[in-house]
């Protein structure tokens, strides 16, 4: 039996503590409570309404993108055995097709939420 996925999974756990860590160090330099927010989530949340919309279309064409090159990031980025790639792809659908559909969800939201 092969441990090299232990290896891999992880440093995945390793690099999402250390992201956590440092979201968490971050908001509290800013002077905000990560566990307890506020006032500042609701300044911050006016901040980025410009930008929102737009924010939005980066995050539908980042999925399309993801959905298009979804096999060779299966192949040469994860290097996933034929086996696994078969999976891999079977995953796509499924995958992206439910970040869209959550996408579309926000925007059916703020439509509704706007009038």
């Amino acid at each position: 039996m092969s441990w090299r996925w232990a290896g891999k999974g992880l440093g995945w756990l390793a690099l999402t503590t250390v992201v956590l860590v440092g979201m968490t160090l971050v908001l509290w330099w800013w002077g905000m409570d990560p566990r307890a927010p506020g006032q500042r989530v609701g300044e911050l949340n006016t901040a980025i309404a410009p930008w929102r919309p737009a924010i939005q279309m980066l995050r539908v064409i980042l999925w399309c993108l993801a959905g298009y090159f979804w096999e060779s990031l299966g192949q040469r980025w994860l290097r996933l055995t034929p086996d696994q790639l078969r999976q891999w792809m079977h995953l796509r659908r499924t995958a992206i097709g439910g970040l869209l559909i959550l996408e579309g969800l926000m925007v059916l939201s703020r439509l509704l939420g706007a009038e």
